[in-house]
């Protein structure tokens, strides 16, 4: 067999051994993915907000990786009590991206990081889970511009949402 032969066969194969590995990739990714879509839903982000010394808002919101939100207002919020609505399944996915957008896993894990107190402003926490990680961040004062974006972005998620009221049995 000639070399240039041999050569040709052998990059024939490779790409057919490869096309085989990548279609077995796409398979497995698939499978993956509807894995995700079966796994029980958690809660991806939550995001309360304290009392001040002031008419701070004060709620906590829980958004699960099924779309599910639910909002529990306590003071200086339009809806006190406990209230459920949904986001769709574009909304958590453009939701996921921000995290990853405003480099969330790289924030630290309060603010101010110096230690600073100025006890009558309110705190902010976010705690983030995707799959297997988790971080939990408090905004106290001074935060990065980015993490202010998203506690925002998460804020503007819950206007103009059809909200349930939720029993307290439920």
């Amino acid at each position: 067999m000639h070399a240039k032969t041999f050569w040709i066969l052998a990059t024939c194969s490779a790409m057919g051994i490869l096309s085989i590995g990548c279609k077995q990739g796409q398979k497995a990714h698939a499978v993956q993915s509807e894995a995700a879509d079966t796994e029980p839903p958690y809660v991806m982000v939550y995001m309360s907000r304290s009392y001040c010394y002031g008419k701070c808002p004060v709620y906590r919101v829980e958004i699960f990786t099924d779309g599910t939100i639910d909002y529990i207002g306590e003071a200086n919020v339009p809806r006190i009590g406990h209230f459920r609505a949904r986001l769709s399944r574009e909304e958590v996915d453009a939701l996921r991206q921000k995290i990853h957008e405003v480099g969330f896993w790289d924030f630290a894990p309060s603010y101010p990081d110096d230690g600073t107190i100025i006890t009558d402003l309110p705190t902010t926490t976010i705690q983030v889970r995707i799959g297997d990680m988790m971080k939990k961040v408090l905004d106290k004062h001074g935060a990065p511009r980015a993490l202010k974006e998203f506690e925002v972005y998460v804020e503007r998620l819950l206007e103009n949402r059809k909200w349930t009221a939720v029993s307290s049995d439920q």
